[in-house]
């Protein structure tokens, strides 16, 4: 699936999760409008472990809430922050 990752600030900028079951869940930034669609995927009852998820820089986490959406050189990104700034962050448009 094609998403526009386009932006020109961070608040043009949300994220979608590729969902890969028992494995990480890749979060990536995409532009605001398309942070609704979903990427689905159906991993019925595997008794995988918690969830995970690795943002567009690599870096892994189990807390999705750390997870931030960036504009980054005209491109909309994910990285992961433990400390809360007022960049916009996981669900924020």
């Amino acid at each position: 699936m094609m998403l526009d990752r386009s932006c020109t600030a961070d608040s043009d900028c949300g994220f979608v999760e590729e969902v890969k079951c028992c494995g990480l869940h890749a979060v990536v930034g995409v532009r605001a409008t398309e942070a609704t669609r979903a990427c689905p995927m159906s991993c019925g009852e595997l008794g995988c472990p918690a969830e995970s998820y690795r943002a567009d820089d690599g870096t892994p986490t189990r807390r999705r809430e750390e997870i931030l959406a960036r504009c980054v050189a005209g491109t909309c990104t994910t990285r992961i922050n433990s400390k809360p700034t007022p960049a916009v962050r996981a669900g924020a448009r």
